[in-house]
């Protein structure tokens, strides 16, 4: 008895289990892969999800993001002050002063110091590459540092507010220590459930719960500039700037579901090559040199507007120079640089898939390999960026400003959105089997996994393809079905170890006597 392998047959949808077929058959009638030898897995895969849990999950997840968007007008405790006695003095931040102000970001920079500091630090390094485990210690570290960053920025608002005169607090606190400690403790109260929030949407939800709190967060930065849109352009502007922007959205879909140089099967035996996602995740530098030269071309703007110069001398004499070359330069410094940090060569070519027909499998064979993949990938990167930047520019100059990086984060939360959904309908109930933060590791994760006929889903990799090492609390998380959870975790605990091992420079004898 023969079965079909092929993961993607739609008999295999359909019925929940491989096709089988007689021996002297060689190929599916279905969807003509070749048959691997014996019977197909014993065990019933479920493969479609329950609409009404999937429902419930968005539902679920739509509340929780109308609920942040709602309370982020809430007030802090302890102060008698309005929006409009905020917003006439200082930083135009201050108007919307809620208990939300701090947010998650003492939280975020934490991870992202604590990430960065992995890199360099070398007890720390292993940390990062050592699983769950290692995991664990750097979260430690990361909520540390999370209490210290709070406590910083939640005494340099109220530093700001006392300093202009605005700490005009409600006469039934009074004035003292407590009346401080109940406007801080009104910021970490906000803090605190916006974390809730993560933690729930994450259980009960669909998407990750920081990908879904921050984009509850990003959606006001849009509204006002739709509205100045209505009011200062004529309908015909305001459906070029329309087509514009699905013009933009759709470069940005095509970078993150770009599968860049992703092996593609040659043989039958090479079949399990064909789901590989990708070695080189589209962006490989991240979003980082897009958000800079961003960045400067905003500053190049406002100091244009402010000295008052003519908009036909911006737009027809000096626009090139000033506002994209020099921000295209940082662009291109960044994605450079940043590819060849996220993308370590030694690493990379340890985790470069081999197929089979290849003659040498030596790790300078690999190096090579893999450089020359990685450069076809930085070049990928950063022309569909200079692109974005060209049209950020474009818009902004010819139209109005936009929020484009909050456009950016939305449109990737909302393909991992699809994805997920997509893949719960599909496989039936998934399960992490996997935390991963090393983009580089999504093919070998694949292989391993298909040749052993699992499916695996990766949920939150477009999010996080956006920001690499910027983002470690939206981890990647590894999901498979329910009944191959035990053999999947088994499957990558040793991939993982032995590969993790010989990055660290560990031998296998040498692992094997410690253990």
């Amino acid at each position: 008895m023969k079965h079909c392998k092929n993961l993607q047959c739609p008999e295999r949808i359909r019925m929940g289990r491989p096709a089988e077929f007689d021996d002297e058959i060689e190929t599916c009638s279905v969807c003509e892969e070749e048959l691997a030898d014996g019977p197909g897995p014993a065990e019933l895969i479920q493969t479609s999800g329950s609409p009404t849990h999937l429902w419930g999950r968005l539902a679920f997840t739509l509340v929780v993001m109308a609920a942040c968007i709602a309370s982020a007008k809430l007030g802090v405790w302890g102060l008698a002050l309005d929006a409009n006695t905020l917003s006439n003095h200082g930083s135009p931040w201050m108007g919307s002063l809620s208990i939300f102000s701090i947010g998650l970001m003492p939280v975020i920079s934490a991870f992202v110091v604590v990430e960065f500091l992995s890199l360099v630090v070398p007890p720390w390094r292993r940390w990062r590459i050592q699983g769950a485990a290692g995991r664990r210690r750097l979260s430690s570290v990361v909520w540390i540092l999370s209490v210290l960053f709070f406590v910083w920025q939640a005494y340099g608002i109220v530093l700001f507010l006392q300093n202009h005169k605005l700490l005009k607090l409600s006469s039934v606190i009074g004035v003292g220590w407590q009346s401080y400690a109940m406007v801080g403790g009104s910021f970490a109260l906000g803090t605190i459930l916006l974390l809730a929030c993560t933690v729930l949407v994450q259980k009960y939800g669909l998407g990750n719960g920081f990908s879904i709190v921050l984009s509850a967060s990003l959606l006001p930065s849009l509204w006002e500039p739709v509205q100045t849109a209505r009011q200062l352009l004529a309908p015909r502007q305001c459906l070029m700037v329309s087509l514009l922007l699905i013009g933009y959205i759709g470069l940005v879909v095509f970078l993150l579901r770009a599968k860049l140089f992703s092996l593609r099967p040659r043989s039958s035996e090479e079949a399990s090559y064909s789901m590989f996602q990708s070695l080189f995740v589209a962006p490989t530098s991240a979003l980082t040199p897009y958000i800079q030269a961003a960045g400067i071309f905003s500053l190049v703007y406002m100091t244009l507007e402010w000295l008052k110069l003519p908009t036909g001398w911006m737009m027809y004499r000096n626009i090139f120079v000033s506002t994209f070359v020099i921000p295209a330069i940082i662009l291109t410094v960044g994605v450079v640089l940043l590819s060849l940090l996220f993308y370590p060569l030694r690493h990379v070519a340890t985790w470069q898939p081999v197929l089979e027909d290849e003659s040498d499998h030596s790790e300078r064979a690999m190096r090579k390999k893999s450089r020359g993949q990685r450069r076809r990938a930085i070049l990928f990167t950063w022309f569909v960026l200079i692109l974005l930047l060209g049209l950020d520019v474009w818009i902004s100059f010819k139209f109005l400003p936009l929020p484009f990086a909050s456009i950016l984060i939305l449109v990737a939360v909302f393909l991992d959105l699809v994805r997920e959904w997509r893949a719960t309908s599909q496989l039936g109930k998934l399960v992490t089997v996997r935390e991963i933060h090393r983009l580089y590791t999504l093919d070998s994760v694949v292989a391993a996994l298909h040749l052993a006929d699992i499916p695996v889903f990766f949920k939150s990799l477009r999010h996080r393809s956006l920001l690499y090492v910027f983002g470690p609390y939206i981890p990647i998380e590894v999901q498979v079905p329910v009944a191959h959870q035990a053999e999947a975790r088994d499957i990558l605990d040793a991939l993982f170890a032995e590969a993790d091992q010989s990055m660290l420079g560990v031998r296998p004898e040498t692992a094997e006597a410690e253990a």
